[in-house]
């Protein structure tokens, strides 16, 4: 095993032990979320008779549907987009394993809300829907209650690849994957230096088994070719002898085999 994966295994057995049981009490809403669903429709032919209001924007040849059950659904020639809004907070307590697992849930709760609405919309305009090529195109996933992000001032403005700040709002992080990291990275950093302590003890016991592996398989290769060396001179030894033993007598065909063996 290498030592890079060996380390790794010593990480995750110290998140086991000690991140796993910080507990975490933290407000997250998830928010416009878009799922992306690719059609294949020149004409799109809008049903005579509605129960919602339909956009239409020529220039994108786009319509949009604002109240369609509580999603809102963008339709144009190549695709459909179903986009999830919220304005509900989840308070989520429990330690980062359990933050992790109430995250996937909810966020599968979503998806499954956004393509039960993208079967609706394609069956009611006869559409044909690409689910198996379905793909997330935005996402913004709130924040509160964070120790390190409380501590920032409330009126900076930041624009990150992996969040957005706005003066006076929450940040943003722009999947849930990233939200996750960032809570899973913040929970390592408290744990660090136990980390480093546990890792060092670590390397210097992994050096020492391998410099004694190593010692060992010296010894082995140096009483192997001892062995080799005292196998040749007990047969040079035995060829001698039978060849005193016989010295200056008419020997036999079997006598001269086995002084020649």
């Amino acid at each position: 095993m290498e030592l890079k994966k060996l380390k790794q295994d010593v990480v995750n057995q110290i998140l086991n032990s000690t991140v796993a049981n910080n507990n975490l009490n933290i407000l997250w809403r998830p928010h416009n979320y878009r799922l992306k669903i690719p059609i294949n429709c020149k004409n799109i032919a809008v049903p005579k008779v509605l129960f919602y209001r339909v956009k239409y924007t020529e220039r994108t040849s786009k319509y949009t549907i604002k109240t369609f059950k509580g999603f809102t659904i963008e339709v144009n020639p190549s695709s459909i987009i179903i986009i999830y809004s919220s304005k509900k907070w989840y308070n989520i307590k429990g330690t980062i394993q359990e933050f992790n697992i109430k995250v996937d849930t909810l966020v599968k709760e979503i998806e499954d809300k956004c393509i039960s609405k993208a079967k609706e919309i394609s069956k009611l305009w006869k559409l044909k829907a690409d689910l198996k090529k379905k793909v997330w195109v935005s996402h913004e996933d709130a924040v509160k209650g964070e120790e390190f992000l409380e501590k920032i001032d409330s009126t900076l403005v930041i624009h990150h690849p992996v969040f957005t700040k706005l003066k006076d709002y929450p940040f943003h992080f722009k999947s849930p994957e990233y939200l996750k990291n960032f809570i899973n990275n913040r929970a390592i950093e408290n744990v660090a230096p136990a980390i480093i302590q546990r890792l060092d003890k670590f390397t210097e016991t992994l050096e020492l088994e391998i410099y004694n592996k190593k010692l060992h398989q010296k010894v082995l290769e140096s009483m192997d070719r001892s062995l080799k060396k005292f196998s040749y001179a007990l047969e040079h030894l035995n060829s001698n002898i039978l060849k005193v033993k016989y010295k200056g007598r008419r020997l036999s065909g079997l006598e001269k085999l086995a002084i020649k063996l």
